[in-house]
């Protein structure tokens, strides 16, 4: 596996607008996104070209996938093999496929192909090209080069936001930073990526001609259009021998359509349609039958760049197929298709094969007495009609169905119904279903036959029934609930496992205890002593033990003669009145199962359930003070324990004059709790919200469940002063780390920045607290980290690019506590409050450009509210930013002009893992005049990883050495103080900000 970097930033601008925007900023050097290309025969260089050096190409795949491998991140299946559909192709014979599998995963998911060896690029390019047909699933297509001295860096073909918003061939480019040693490599080749979970995805891409781009070329990379087709998309026609036509049109400086190139295809049948000028027609030879039909065209222009067109109409007043019936059905009920024909007293006979999906549907034989699975056909009305086929195929999936001399039949409905197909829905069937017409074929009494064809008639699976799970941590009490559509409570529900590990029973240790064996040998190591009366999942016998499940989900072994075993049941028991079932048997171990209610011929939907571990005890671990309400007089603290313990205590009391906690100036207040679950783990959150308190008052306070069994130890913290006070805080950003050891540098580095602003308020974080959002692990790690210092110094937060990565989003509102005064969709990672003279607010630039949009106009109300002097706003990203391996991002367009325009004062920043203080800018532009303006402070690295960095004209300070950084800030009437230190104790910044009273 090879090693690559990840430097993640999500912007929504396109390629082009990212390329304008750092030309204006940084001038040459910056990002462009000229185009560029190769011959279409697939050559290795470009007649094309302007005057500079042609386009090399790098891969061309014409020897398959030879030389090549796949690799990936948080995946559940990637694949690379060579394609070589010609309708698929886009030079030559072959292209890459990539197909990749994303569902389920958390975090930032990749699918990969790179070269078994790095690819030697001549010269220094410009660009690396290539053409990528794509899912239209909004990925983010990357790829990674090495310098001359083998450090890896990351080049962008599309942003984050939207990433791939196409299908189909199209050819995109990634700038190469200049100034790299030579030479360079292609080192991963196509990396496609998704942060979200939410748009985690099953999907195939194809990746033709990559190629290195020295200049301009005069290439045709425009694909051409297909519109004005005709019959109209979705249209009715009576006319059935009506030509079908569409308008094809290419790039004004295009190379032109090739009319070698046109296909069409009517129903799924390959015809000859004609080109004349620029539009394709194909006039039938046979009337068209009755009903939907489809037509699919492609064309290419003479540089082979494609453009496809699909589009439905619908002819009437001609036999076709009819299908009719439902559209909806429950798992385990029945429901009815009808197959019927328009126009039946034309037709001397009719056939067809209906196709289906056999994990989810099954027919029900209408025939009993009859060999085989039938429909149930108008046999009555037939006379002397004959069916010739009527058999299903369950297995396959197919039901073939024909009959012949129609003009004989006594008589059909009105409605040319041929027969009915009874379907019976899959217990465990969920989501949609198709059921499609196909090889229909219709034959006329005048001895003419012709194709028919029907668009599929999608049935939506629902449950008549509701589960709900709670307490799936280990050796928890699990609930389950069983409700109708209507929201009640459903009794006598059955309550079984559709899918559980290899358990064969629940063994009970004897009196006494007994020892769990690594092997089943008495004499074998000891993983873990069993006590008296605990029960473990058993999975089978073997030599006189009998194998289980420990608590951790490792398996090992108990002398059988120690245990009483009870056989494992599928069925876990029945609601009780309330529609709930209790169980302890499921949470014994970390497994995973699949579960399912039914009552009757009711079911729910099945559910998975992964049983997780405890996190956290009894004694309050993970304690952390924020404000969500007002400074002054009230103060928030969240902390952790294990699921098991719901009762939430605070108690506190003045530090002035303090004799205990049972003394009676001691005050007792009580918070409440919720269970996070997590893949990793469960854990209780416990909040409490302290109000009434003194301003400019040290209080002591201890956490708790009210039992007096595990009681915190005493901290203390301090309301702000009633009146504007001169104040300072500590600024860090980007602690960002996968590991303890990375984040105890992240607390030495805070730690030294109170001794060094011993005075300081609250503790101020711009993002990426961690490595990976998704991971729980990191997130535990942080907070142990901080564990003595959050809990007596309040932290104030905003998301990074890595916090959101999986659920991270959620964790980040579960651990902190902020005001809920931001927009809709944005509580608690969007908000504002004041100390002293400052105002602040927290944005969220993780959110997405519709988010940023909205955000941005709630700031402006926002500050219209304040009478503050100082105006200080925190987000992650900078839209002003030192690092040359990533571009502009929304953050420049959306947040930069609105805090500019409001005259915010001060903008704290991270991302780029580089100190930096930026001129005062005002309308994009520094500001050396002596002007106002909005000064930017990109924070630095807390933690243990740098970036590259450039110092770019709109920068006055940028310290590049990799050593951490912290800044204190300390604010009153008369201005804004900023130091910046290293961990080492070096100063690294001191600038002052003043501005008229």
């Amino acid at each position: 596996m090879k090693n690559f970097v990840n430097f993640s930033f999500r912007s929504s601008l396109s390629l082009a607008m990212s390329v304008m925007m750092a030309a204006s900023l940084v001038g040459a050097g910056g990002l462009s996104a000229s185009a560029s290309a190769q011959d279409g025969a697939g050559g290795t260089s470009s007649p094309g070209t302007m005057g500079t050096k042609p386009p090399i190409v790098l891969a061309d795949f014409e020897n398959g996938i030879q030389g090549w491998s796949k690799d990936g991140a948080r995946y559940t299946s990637v694949s690379i093999s060579a394609e070589t559909d010609p309708d698929i192709v886009r030079f030559g014979s072959k292209s890459l496929k990539l197909e990749y599998d994303f569902t389920g995963q958390l975090g930032t998911s990749g699918a990969y192909a790179l070269p078994d060896e790095d690819i030697v690029i001549d010269g220094y390019p410009e660009k690396i090209g290539m053409w990528f047909y794509g899912a239209n699933d909004d990925h983010w297509i990357r790829a990674q080069l090495k310098d001359g001295e083998d450090k890896a860096f990351p080049i962008d073909f599309t942003s984050e936001d939207p990433g791939v918003d196409w299908t189909g061939w199209k050819y995109i480019e990634a700038a190469v930073p200049k100034g790299k040693p030579l030479p360079l490599k292609l080192d991963l080749a196509v990396r496609v990526m998704e942060p979200k979970d939410s748009k985690k995805n099953k999907a195939v891409v194809y990746v033709d001609n990559i190629r290195a781009v020295y200049g301009p070329t005069d290439d045709d990379l425009v694909n051409p259009t297909i519109d004005g087709v005709f019959p109209a998309d979705g249209s009715t026609t009576k006319a059935y021998l009506t030509p079908i036509r569409a308008a094809v049109k290419d790039d004004e400086n295009g190379s032109g359509i090739d009319p070698a190139s046109v296909r069409m295809k009517l129903d799924g049948e390959l015809v000859t349609p004609s080109l004349d000028g620029g539009t394709v027609t194909y006039t039938p030879g046979k009337p068209l039958a009755g009903g939907y039909h489809e037509v699919q065209l492609r064309v290419k222009d003479k540089f082979g760049n494609p453009a496809d067109k699909t589009w439905t109409f619908f002819v009437e007043g001609q036999p076709g197929f009819v299908i009719g019936g439902a559209v909806k059905a429950n798992a385990g009920s029945t429901f009815q298709v009808d197959l019927s024909v328009s126009q039946s007293s034309a037709l001397q006979g009719a056939q067809l094969r209906l196709l289906y999906d056999p994990n989810k549907l099954k027919v029900v034989d209408a025939e009993p007495k009859v060999d085989g699975i039938q429909a149930a056909a108008v046999h009555a009305r037939l006379g002397k009609a004959e069916l010739v086929a009527n058999q299903a195929d369950n297995n396959a999936g197919s039901l073939t169905f024909g009959i012949q001399d129609l003009p004989k039949a006594a008589s059909l409905p009105k409605d040319g119904k041929l027969a009915t197909v009874t379907f019976e829905v899959n217990s465990s069937a969920t989501g949609t279903t198709d059921i499609r017409l196909v090889d229909g074929l219709l034959q006329t009494r005048d001895g003419s036959s012709m194709p028919a064809f029907h668009l599929p008639q999608r049935i939506e699976l629902g449950h008549e029934l509701a589960l709900a799970i709670d307490g799936v941590y280990q050796e928890a009490e699990t609930t389950f609930k069983v409700t109708d559509a209507k929201g009640k409570p459903v009794k006598d529900t059955e309550i079984s496992l559709l899918a559980s590990p290899e358990v064969s029973h629940s063994a009970t240790v004897s009196d006494g205890g007994a020892p769990i064996r690594k092997a089943a040998d008495a004499s074998s190591e000891v993983l873990e002593e069993a006590a008296a009366g605990s029960v473990y999942l058993a999975t089978r016998e073997s030599n006189g033990f009998t194998e289980v499940y420990t608590r951790t989900g490792v398996k090992g072994w108990i002398a059988s003669g120690q245990l009483t075993l009870k056989p494992w049941q599928r069925t876990l028991g029945y609601t009780d009145k309330n529609g709930e079932l209790r169980s302890g048997l499921l949470t014994l171990a970390p497994l995973r199962y699949t579960i399912q209610a039914k009552s009757k011929s009711a079911y729910s939907a099945p559910m998975p359930v992964q049983i997780v571990s405890v996190k956290g005890s009894h004694t309050p671990e993970q304690v952390v003070l924020t404000w969500s309400d007002n400074p002054k007089t009230t103060q928030s603290i969240t902390w952790r324990t294990m699921p098991q313990v719901k009762d939430t205590v605070v108690q506190y009391a003045k530090a002035d004059g303090f004799a205990g906690f049972n003394s009676a100036p001691a005050v007792t207040v009580k918070g409440a709790s919720s269970t996070m679950l997590h893949t990793e783990g469960a854990m209780q959150i416990h909040t409490a919200l302290l109000t009434g308190l003194a301003p400019g008052t040290e209080y002591v306070y201890r956490v708790g469940d009210g039992s007096g069994e595990a009681w915190s130890k005493e901290h203390t913290f301090r309301t702000e002063a009633d009146t504007a006070q001169p104040f300072s805080f500590l600024f860090v950003s980007d602690s960002q780390s996968d590991k303890k050891e990375g984040f105890d540098i992240h607390r030495d580095v805070v730690s030294k920045g109170l001794e060094r602003f011993p005075d300081a308020r609250f503790l101020l974080h711009t993002g990426d607290f961690v490595e990976d959002g998704a991971k729980l692990i990191q997130w535990e790690q942080y907070m142990a980290s901080m564990q003595n210092i959050g809990s007596k110094l309040p932290i104030v937060g905003t998301l990074g690019n890595h916090d959101v990565y999986g659920d991270g989003e959620d964790v980040f509102r579960q651990l902190f506590q902020f005001p809920e005064n931001g927009p809709e969709g944005e509580k608690e990672w969007v908000y504002s409050f004041d100390y002293g003279d400052a105002h602040f607010a927290v944005l969220n630039s993780e959110a997405g450009t519709d988010s940023m949009a909205k955000q941005a106009a709630w700031l402006k109300e926002d500050m219209a509210k304040t009478g503050e002097k100082w105006k200080i706003v925190l987000f992650h990203r900078a839209p002003y930013f030192s690092n040359n391996m990533r571009g502009p991002d929304s953050t420049l367009t959306l947040f930069a002009p609105v805090v500019e325009e409001l005259g915010v004062d001060l903008v704290l920043v991270g991302h780029d893992h580089a100190y930096a203080r930026t001129y005062p800018m005002k309308d994009g532009k520094p500001v050396t005049s002596g002007e106002s303006g909005t000064l930017y402070l990109i924070g630095g690295s807390s933690g243990p990883k740098f970036y590259p960095e450039t110092k770019y004209p709109y920068l006055d300070v940028l310290y590049g050495e990799d050593i951490q950084v912290y800044t204190g800030i300390q604010v009153d009437e008369s201005g804004i103080r900023i130091e910046a230190w290293n961990r080492n104790g070096q100063l690294v910044d001191r600038h002052t900000m003043t501005k008229a009273k």
